[in-house]
């Protein structure tokens, strides 16, 4: 399960994949109680596939899209807490206030959705605008300065085109644990957290997969 862009597609159409949730006048559905309503249904899919049949329940995070990180939210974080690579801004996991920008997003995730069994950080190998990673090809001058030891320092397999974003990517996974952590105390999911300490990394170039152990 991942969120991905051009859900607006279904804006005006259901029902989606049979689920009368897609549409707002079936079934009860309203725009007031539309995003409650597909939750619900995402929700009971999820505990049938985990609870009934027994299924693991993947969902993924794009970490390093404009989509996963909108523009307009990342804004209202202080400078300090963010960096920017190109003409877009990314959320730095060492500071409290972009840690609380991950911590966020997965409480809330695995608060809505208790059944997960697994979390997945994905990253982007290519820019466009509209699927691409904003990290991807980041120079190791756009790493904030604390950061830049860890590239500088890093085996020489690791800084190739890709080294400077898999330490961005690396920040985010550590933040990403220290959350799932955290909420076991706090958010009562310490069952949950211990089915999702198996993170995973994603990515479309095997070739890759060397690197990240190497940053």
């Amino acid at each position: 399960m991942r969120k991905l862009i051009g859900g607006e597609m279904f804006e005006k159409e259901g029902p989606i994949f049979g689920a009368d949730v897609g549409k707002v006048g079936t079934s009860g559905v309203t725009e007031s109680n539309r995003v409650a309503k597909a939750k619900e249904m995402l929700r009971r899919a999820m505990n049938y596939a985990v609870n009934t049949v027994g299924m693991e329940f993947n969902w993924a995070f794009d970490i390093d899209t404009s989509y996963g990180n909108p523009p307009n939210i990342i804004a209202t974080l202080p400078e300090s807490a963010r960096f920017k690579v190109g003409e877009n801004w990314l959320p730095r996991p060492d500071t409290p206030e972009g840690y609380a920008y991950y911590k966020t997003i997965v409480k809330t995730t695995m608060t809505d959705y208790p059944a997960i069994t697994k979390i997945t950080l994905w990253s982007r190998n290519s820019r466009s605008t509209n699927f691409g990673g904003v990290s991807t090809g980041m120079l190791p001058e756009e790493l904030p300065a604390e950061w830049k030891a860890v590239y500088e320092t890093a085996p020489e397999e690791a800084k190739t085109p890709f080294g400077p974003a898999h330490v961005f990517h690396a920040k985010a996974a550590e933040a990403v644990r220290r959350a799932l952590d955290e909420c076991s105390h706090k958010a009562g999911l310490r069952k949950l957290v211990a089915r999702t300490d198996r993170r995973r990394h994603g990515q479309w170039q095997f070739q890759r997969f060397k690197l990240f152990h190497a940053s």
